[in-house]
């Protein structure tokens, strides 16, 4: 019997679990616009669904993050799969549904790390968790921004190519590396000035392994972006569409 005055709490509240992440890299993409160049690295935790919805409330007793002093739960992660370093930090996430949706930009000039985690913080429990690291695959998508005019141009000699546009960009850059190689060019010869990015209109391309090199010669011998460098292939198909018209 319980003394007067006193309620029975029930059995202990149990806690939501949190489990490892499990992280994936699906895709990395260089990205050129007018507002610089950079690396956008997506990242999956394939385990989301093992994450309970109450793990990503928000409420005054936690700490606060950002600029924003978001206060939420849990706290998420990318860091340097190679020194700890924290690259990124989700601090507002409310839900489990934004876990196989993270990324993680890198600047022009900024090295890529190697491998990447992703870190978990429970700030209810101070619980912490650390999925292995995964190396970072080379980048396999490039985009590229383009004027109006410029969008005109290009899809005009998309249709005259009558292939889509991101396969004109890559053909462009596989024409430059053949004509080159039948050359046998060597040594570098900077592209100045650079092929612009301004422009509210981008396309991308999809680099394989096999196909890669090409695009990597390019732009390492013009000094380029892989996004300059897929203007310019864009540049000399839409030249040479324009002279076979005439």
């Amino acid at each position: 019997m319980l003394p007067p005055g006193k309620v029975d709490p029930g059995p202990p509240r149990r806690q939501a679990d949190l489990p490892t992440p499990s992280t994936a890299i699906t895709r990395v993409e260089a990205i050129g616009t007018r507002s610089g160049q950079y690396v956008r690295l997506d990242i999956e935790v394939t385990n989301w669904k093992a994450y309970h919805e109450t793990l990503f409330v928000s409420g005054r007793q936690y700490p606060a993050c950002g600029e924003a002093g978001n206060k939420f739960r849990t706290w998420v992660d990318i860091i340097d799969g190679s020194d700890g370093r924290v690259l990124f930090r989700y601090c507002a996430i409310g839900s489990p549904l934004a876990l196989p949706k993270l990324f993680l930009f890198v600047s022009d000039g900024d090295p890529i790390p190697e491998r990447i985690a992703v870190r978990i913080i429970d700030n209810a429990t101070d619980r912490v968790v650390v999925s292995h690291p995964v190396s970072v695959p080379p980048i396999s998508r490039v985009r590229t921004s383009y004027t109006d005019a410029e969008q005109a141009n290009l899809a005009a000699a998309a249709q005259y190519w009558d292939i889509p546009v991101r396969e004109v960009q890559k053909a462009g850059v596989m024409a430059i590396r053949y004509i080159h190689g039948v050359a046998g060019t060597t040594g570098s010869r900077p592209l100045r000035p650079r092929p612009s990015m301004d422009g509210p209109v981008s396309h991308y391309s999809d680099w394989t392994a096999d196909d890669r090199h090409a695009l990597e010669w390019v732009s390492d011998y013009h000094d380029l972006t892989y996004a300059e460098t897929q203007k310019l292939g864009a540049a000399v198909m839409i030249y040479v569409a324009a002279v076979a018209q005439q």
